[in-house]
């Protein structure tokens, strides 16, 4: 057995005695590894994380092996990588390192407990004992080491990998903040033309409502105009009725005179003559005012048709005006509404602006944790 410089600060130098009587133990080394191996199992399943068997069957070779050349002092250049390679497969195999300390509690307690049981050579067996104890310590504690420096590595890749996507993920988002900032930007522009657009039509409404005012005052004047010209036209009616009444008394009259003419005889042809022309007068005026009727009716009918079409335009007028007040209202809610829009939208633009400016910090502080870690 050579003395050659361990691969890690952990293990000691040992003085040739202390070998040789490492090596007066070594045949029995493959037995109490695979005591200790069972037993240890069987320790870490009463800790309450017992191996599962893939966990087992991964581990039992290498660590059986890392063990055998540990006990019998085989520290060649080959060493520090069995050590890395062990380390890899506890953290590969989800195992920690309170487990791992197990095993070797109890391998320990069973080299220990095998050469304290030596009859034959009880000096060399305290000696090697002393060797073993030191060598199992000192591999556990380069263990432990390389097994922290293997979750290390796995975790500063696992966060490297995760930092990686972190520049590609900020990009999407610095992308769709300034996309959302063009929407809201186009958002407000058209706003501020629906703002313009409410504002004509506002006005617009306003003046419909003037127009429908002063169109309600007009057929309201012009229904009593009409009324008016009713009465004035019934009032004609009642004079022409009159005069075709006293018409009608002065022909009976004349008639009468004629009659009374016609006995007087001689005497009362000039009489017979007056009562005849006031006779012709008489007929003459009934029949003028058989025609004033006539038109008057005409007039009276007209005035009605223009009564009836007056209150059509008049109910049209007030659904009109009614209805373009209720334009001028929602117009003006629409308006107040837009205004409110417009300002949420605003704050939005500002809230975008802002986010901008986050993700470009965020891409920064990405980039400066992604060179301190690789740098760790």
């Amino acid at each position: 057995m050579t003395t050659t410089t361990p691969s890690t600060a952990y293990i000691p130098q040992f003085t040739a005695a202390e070998l040789q009587a490492l090596n007066a133990f070594s045949p029995s080394f493959e037995g109490l590894i695979n005591t200790a191996w069972q037993q240890g199992l069987q320790a870490v399943a009463q800790s309450g994380k017992p191996f599962n068997t893939n966990q087992s069957n991964a581990l039992e070779g290498p660590q059986k092996a890392h063990w055998q050349a540990v006990l019998e002092a085989q520290f060649e250049g080959a060493y520090g990588q069995r050590l890395q390679n062990l380390a890899q497969a506890y953290q590969q195999q989800g195992l920690s390192a309170q487990q791992g300390n197990a095993l070797y509690t109890q391998l320990l307690a069973t080299i220990s407990y095998a050469l304290l049981q030596e009859k034959k050579q009880p000096k060399e067996a305290s000696t090697a004992l002393l060797v073993l104890q030191t060598l199992v310590m000192a591999d556990c504690a380069a263990l432990q080491q390389q097994y922290q420096q293997a979750v290390h590595e796995v975790d500063k890749q696992a966060l490297m990998q995760e930092l990686n996507t972190l520049p590609a993920e900020s990009s999407r988002m610095q992308s769709s903040v300034e996309t959302t900032t063009e929407g809201v930007n186009s958002v407000a522009c058209a706003l501020e033309e629906l703002n313009s657009t409410l504002n004509e039509v506002s006005q617009n409404a306003s003046r419909s409502a003037e127009v429908s005012h002063q169109a309600k005052a007009l057929t309201e004047n012009g229904a009593r105009y009409i009324e008016e010209l009713a009465i004035s036209a019934k009032e004609i009616q009642a004079v022409v009725n009159l005069i075709h009444n006293i018409a009608n008394q002065t022909k009976l009259l004349a008639l009468n005179a004629t009659i009374e003419a016609a006995r007087a005889g001689e005497m009362g042809k000039g009489f017979n003559v007056v009562a005849n022309e006031i006779k012709n007068l008489s007929e003459q005026t009934n029949r003028s005012t058989d025609q004033i009727g006539e038109k008057v009716g005409k007039i009276n009918q007209v005035i009605e048709s223009v009564v009836s079409v007056m209150s059509q335009i008049q109910e049209i007028v007030l659904s009109l005006d009614s209805y373009n007040n209720s334009v001028a209202t929602a117009v003006e809610e629409q308006h107040a509404v837009t205004r409110e829009i417009s300002h949420s939208v605003q704050s939005v633009v500002q809230a975008s602006q802002q986010m901008q400016g986050t993700v470009k910090t965020l891409q920064g502080s990405t980039q400066d944790l992604m060179t301190w870690v690789a740098a760790h």
